[in-house]
């Protein structure tokens, strides 16, 4: 039997607005604020993130962080395959400035990918 948090019950049963409804009466106050500003994700958004994981699993430092991660070259392909399928599947949809991000991201990212395994090899 799973089981449940007295805070939080599945999404799946009592919908989000019971859910933040309960958390607004329990501890968890400022995760429920949290839910509520955050803001709706972009499509640039969305690709510089998977673009940050990809960099992070090549062993880049993304974001200053200056602590050496190991490096996880499956996973940093995984992420540059998704920016490729988004790539695809978006193909005559986006405006220009996300087709340029998009084009200029992953040729970014094949070249680091390609630096960093020739690297580790």
């Amino acid at each position: 039997m799973l089981h449940k948090t007295k805070i939080i019950e599945p999404l799946a049963l009592y919908g989000i607005e019971k859910t933040i409804k309960r958390l607004k009466k329990s501890e968890c106050m400022s995760e429920v604020e949290n839910m509520e500003t955050m803001k709706d994700v972009t499509f640039s958004e969305l690709i510089l993130g998977f673009a940050s994981a990809a960099l992070h699993y090549c062993g880049e430092s993304v974001l200053g962080n200056e602590e050496k991660t190991k490096k996880n070259f499956k996973l940093a392909r995984h992420n540059i395959d998704i920016v490729r399928l988004l790539q695809k599947k978006t193909a005559g949809n986006l405006d220009p400035d996300e087709k340029k991000l998009i084009e200029s991201v992953l040729s970014d990212l094949e070249s680091k990918y390609s630096e960093s395994k020739n690297l580790t090899d």
